[in-house]
C-alpha cells in the first residue's frame, strides 16, 4: 500500500498571514485555486485507487479539479480535518465529538461522506482530542487497505499530516515539521510504514521515487 498525503492548497487565511476567520480559513485564495489545478495535472500521472479527503472546504476545493478531470469521487472522512495545532502536546483522548457537516453545492457531486454520515469534529477541541482522530484514521487506513497494492490519496492539513507521519513512523520524539500548501508526502506500508519522501512540491515527477 502507498499513501500519498497532500496538504490543501493556499487558503485565504494562509495568504492573509494568519487571519483565520471562518471565511478565510475555509476557502482557497486565487493562488490556491491555481495550485489545485496544477496539482490535478500532477496527480493524473499517479495510479490512484482511492481518494480520501477532509470535510473542510479548502481540502475539498484542493482535490475537486483532479476529481473533475478523472471522473473519480472522493470519500469524506471527518477524522482527517485539521488537528493538533496547539502549542502543548497531550496524550490521545479516549474519544472525539462530532457535529453536522455539509458539502459545498458547487462541487458536491465529486464527494460522498463515509457511511453516509455527514459529520465533522466539534470545536473547540484539545490537542489530545485531535490526536485521537489521527489514531482512529490510521487504524482505519491499515484495516481497510493494509496488505493491498493500492495507492491512497489523502487530502488533509498541515498539522494533521505531521502527526499522522509521526504516528506511522512511531517516532519516540515527534518531529515538528510542517507541510507547504500542496506539499506531498509518500508513505509505503508492507509490515511497517516507511517514508519515501516528505513535503515534495506537486510539480515534481512522482517517478523519481
Amino acid at each position: 500500500m502507498k499513501v500519498l498525503l497532500v496538504r490543501h492548497a493556499e487558503s485565504l487565511g494562509n495568504a492573509a498571514g494568519g487571519d483565520y476567520s471562518v471565511k478565510n480559513a475555509d476557502s482557497l485564495s486565487p493562488r490556491g485555486l491555481a495550485q489545485a489545478k496544477a496539482l490535478a495535472s500532477c496527480l493524473e500521472s499517479w495510479d490512484i485507487d482511492k481518494v480520501i479527503v477532509s470535510p473542510a472546504r479548502r481540502a475539498l476545493q484542493t482535490v475537486a479539479p483532479y476529481l473533475a478531470a478523472t471522473g473519480k469521487t472522493a470519500e469524506v472522512w471527518p477524522e482527517i480535518v485539521e488537528a493538533c495545532w496547539h502549542e502543548v502536546r497531550e496524550v490521545p483522548a479516549e474519544a472525539w465529538e462530532s457535529q453536522p457537516a455539509s458539502l459545498p453545492d458547487d462541487i458536491a457531486e465529486h464527494f460522498y461522506f463515509r457511511d453516509d454520515r455527514a459529520i465533522r469534529p466539534a470545536y473547540p477541541e484539545t490537542f489530545g482530542t485531535g490526536l485521537r482522530r489521527v489514531h482512529d484514521a490510521l487504524g482505519m487506513i491499515e484495516e481497510r487497505f493494509g496488505g493491498s497494492e493500492q495507492t491512497i490519496l489523502i487530502a488533509s492539513h498541515g498539522f494533521f499530516i505531521r502527526e499522522m507521519i509521526n504516528l506511522m513512523l512511531r517516532r519516540p520524539f515527534p518531529e515538528e515539521s510542517h507541510s507547504d500548501n500542496c506539499g506531498m508526502s509518500l508513505m509505503t506500508f508492507g509490515t511497517e510504514w516507511n517514508l519515501a519522501f516528505c513535503n515534495r512540491q506537486y510539480a515534481e515527477d512522482p517517478g523519481e521515487s
